[in-house]
């Protein structure tokens, strides 16, 4: 991925604060593509289907995936 360190962490950044708030989406994170690129990762509860057409392709330049892993509970 093209970038410094410090443009990927602001990209995340602005990333988690964007996704977070659209309903299936339970987690965002900096992981590798197929092709062992970084990417902005982020876990959805339902079919990413579903959500590809609410959520951007790409934040900063850097390319948003979409990992589908269910429900997320807190544990006690």
């Amino acid at each position: 991925m093209s970038g410094t360190q410090g443009q990927r962490e602001r990209a995340l950044a602005r990333a988690t604060a964007e996704l977070m708030r659209v309903r299936g989406v339970v987690s965002v994170g900096l992981g590798l593509d197929q092709d062992g690129r970084e990417a902005i990762v982020v876990g959805v509860a339902c079919a990413p289907a579903k959500l590809r057409a609410t959520l951007p392709e790409h934040v900063d330049g850097v390319p948003v995936l979409l990992r589908e892993v269910g429900e997320v509970e807190t544990q006690d």
